[in-house]
Parts: C-alpha cells; structure tokens; sequence
C-alpha cells in the first residue's frame, strides 16, 4: 500500500466529524507530554453523550463491543495494538498528528517562553551596569507586567500580528537592548535628543513620544534623577528637547561687555538695572553673553519662584545703592536644574564666586540638591540641620507629613537624619522672608 493511499486510509478510520472527539482527547494527552518520542499512549478516553455515529465510528475502530451504556469509552492501548499491528505501525500519537497537525507540548512551550523572556530581560543589563540603582525599578518593572507589556507595544508598532508565542519577548528584548544602549550613554553634555537619539540607535525618531523604548527610557531616567517630570529627567541627564525648550529663570544676572551675543546681554543688563526676572534659553546661555561674578561675589540658588518673585518685590521697594557692579544674582532651579540651569550657575561661578543654595525640606529637594552639587558644588544657604528645625519651630501647624523615600545630606548629615526624626516636610516658602533678607543684603 502507498504512503497517500494510508494516509487515506487513515483519514477515513480516524479523520471523520464522528471521530473528532477522539482525535480531540489524544491531542489534548499530547499537549500534556504524552506519547512523547514514540511513546504508546495509555489509559481510557470518555464520551459522555455519545451520538450514534461515534458509536459506529468506535466499533469500526476496535470491533463491537459489548454493552450499550450512556457513556462511550475507548481503551487507547488497544487502539494502539490496532494501529501499530495493522494500518499506521507509528502508532496512535504519529497517527492524530499526520491527521490534524503537530502537538505543542505545554510545558516545552512554557520553558521556550520563560527563557526568551529571560533573554529580554537581560538585554537591559548594560544599563545596570552603568546605573546600578536601576537594578530594583527594573526587577519591579518586568515582574509586574512592564516587559510583557513592552513587547506586546513594540509588536504593534511594527505590524508583527504573526508573531508566535516567543515573538513578543524577542521584540522586547530588541526594544530592552536599544534603551539599555541610550541609558548607559548617559549623561550627555547638553545633546538635543533627536540628535542623541541617531549617534546612540541610529534613528533620529528613536526617542520620540509614543515610542515604547523612549517610555521605558523615560521611566528609568525618573528613577536616576528622582524627577518626575519626564522632560525634567532628560534634562537633568544632559538630553534637550531643543535649544529653546530648556529656559532658567534669573534675576541681577551681569552681562559681558563685548564678546557675547549683543542682544542677550542688552536683556541682562536691562532686567538686571530695573530689576527684573528674565527667563533665559540655551541658546541665551550659551551665547556667550553672560558674565561670571569674580570670588568678592555669590550665586544664590533657590528652588522655588516665590523666592525670587519676592525677591523681585523688595528689590524694586529698596534698590541696592549701586549697581555698577554686580555682586549677587539669583538662579531658580524650578524643581529639578535644566540644563540652562546648570550651565548657567556653572558659567556664573566661574570666575570664583561662591554658589549657595536653598530648596525645599523634603526628600524630593535633598535629591535636587544633591544632584545639583554633582555639576555646580555650592554651599548651604540656611539649609542644614538648625535651619530645619529652627524653621520647623515657626511652621509646625499645618506643615506637611514627608513623604517618600529618603535621601542623605551630604553637605550636612544631621539634616537628613532631623528629617526622619521630625518626619515634617517644609517647603521654601516657609522660610521666604529669611531668604530674602539674605538676598538683598548680598545685593
């Protein structure tokens, strides 16, 4: 007999509408690693309401038996003996699969699947590495879905609905992989991100919104700069938006005399005559136009506006006696330093003045602090242990319970540990008139 004519012969014993519920519950022996490598399959089969031709179908299979109950049960070690002895001697497994197709078993399946997602995951590693506070965010990212998710994100993105069951974790691990490349680049030195974006993945789109790498990107980069401000984060790692989307906010910045860009210094020296606030661009930062306060001088850093707002107000009310020279300016850092930010105290400090800051009392304004000493080291301005606590003394009602992971001190360790103590959150405003009274006096 030739192969097409068992084939349908087989078809016709095994391959009708009244045998499917057999080949049905062979199929589901296999899926549970039955019958593997040739294997005879075992054990008892049962229809619970039998139609009559399924009844007819098992009597062709292995003879009339007797008894005529409700139920219909099919002993597969002797359709096995039948197989094997007669029409198909591979035997029952090799039969139901030539009929139907190939079985998956679950369990290889599931050990396939676990290690490609074990591959994705370790294609962030190069980001750890640089960045070993990322192990813990990442560990909880992937465990509580986030990679999962990735994958399935970056098979929609790519159109790759014919993707099997590995599919998702292999395109995981290539999106996992390319923002592991851009988060072990960092920081950057003021880049735009579409420029960043094709030196380190080679597609000047990389990076843009909606992109499940630049979501995985992003949400680490929060992580390492502790801002929750996605373009605050990028900017904090030296990654821009653009030139003109990082601004810092000034007041009494001195402007050079020649050599800069004529106009940023016309605006400088403008706000800093009247005075003024004057929100100042990369670009205006970059222009060259600034100029640095000699070692007689301060750079006063604040965290909040309403510093330098009311810093603003008093200035008008009582005007320094002479402002031929510039002996104080003030930068608002608004939360976590842009880059025009850093590079603007950094430019201003340059020349030997001193750089001293002040922001709020909680864990969110130790870590701004503590990542702005990283670029532009400064001094405390009343912002350490005893002026914690002597503020906390005249604030108490109504201040707020801190919140959050804590963060070190390092310009004064006992503040931090005051901070646990008290378990009170102060923000800058509670201490405005202090600050400006220093302010003015610098002046």
């Amino acid at each position: 007999m030739s192969g097409r004519d068992r084939i349908s012969d087989l078809r016709d014993l095994l391959g009708s509408a009244d045998t499917a519920w057999l080949v049905g519950r062979v199929r589901e022996r296999l899926a549970r690693g039955e019958g593997a490598a040739g294997a005879q399959l075992a054990g008892r089969v049962v229809s619970r309401a039998p139609t009559h031709g399924e009844r007819l179908a098992v009597d062709r299979l292995l003879g009339p038996r007797p008894g005529r109950g409700d139920s219909l049960t099919v002993d597969l070690t002797a359709l096995e003996r039948v197989l094997r002895a007669g029409l198909w001697p591979a035997g029952l497994a090799d039969a139901v699969q030539q009929l139907s197709g190939p079985v998956t078993v679950r369990r290889d399946q599931r050990q396939r699947e676990a290690a490609a997602w074990a591959a994705a995951a370790a294609a962030f590693e190069p980001a750890v590495t640089a960045h070993p506070v990322l192990r813990r965010w990442f560990d909880s990212w992937a465990a509580g879905g986030g990679l999962k998710r990735l994958g399935r994100a970056e098979a929609r993105r790519l159109g790759r609905a014919d993707l099997d069951s590995s599919g998702p974790a292999e395109v995981a691990g290539a999106a996992l992989g390319a923002a592991a490349r851009v988060l072990a680049a960092l920081p950057a030195a003021g880049e735009l991100r579409a420029v960043f974006a094709q030196r380190v993945l080679g597609e000047a789109h990389g990076l843009d919104r909606g992109r499940p790498v630049a979501g995985v990107a992003g949400a680490a980069v929060e992580v390492l700069t502790g801002c929750a401000d996605t373009r605050g984060a990028w900017e904090a790692l030296g990654i821009l938006t653009s030139n003109l989307a990082s601004t810092v906010l000034t007041l009494g910045v001195p402007a050079v005399g020649s050599g800069g860009s004529a106009a940023t210094a016309a605006a400088l020296e403008a706000a800093r005559t009247e005075p003024m606030a004057l929100v100042l661009t990369l670009d205006q930062v970059r222009s060259g136009a600034i100029a640095p306060l000699d070692a007689t001088g301060v750079v006063l850093v604040c965290e909040n506006p309403s510093i330098l707002e009311s810093t603003v107000a008093q200035l008008r009310l009582a005007p320094p006696a002479s402002r031929d020279v510039a002996r104080a300016c003030l930068v608002c850092v608004q939360g976590q330093p842009s880059v025009a930010a850093l590079e603007a105290i950094v430019t201003l400090a340059s020349a030997g003045a001193a750089v001293r800051y002040h922001g709020d009392f909680d864990w969110a304004g130790l870590g701004i602090a503590a990542g702005l000493a990283r670029t532009a080291p400064w001094r405390p301005w009343r912002f350490g242990a005893a002026d914690y606590l002597a503020a906390l003394e005249r604030s108490r009602v109504g201040a707020a319970h801190l919140t959050g992971r804590p963060v070190e001190s390092p310009w004064d360790p006992e503040l931090a540990q005051a901070m646990r103590r008290e378990g009170i959150a102060l923000e800058e405003e509670a201490v405005v008139d202090q600050l400006v009274e220093d302010a003015l006096a610098a002046w």
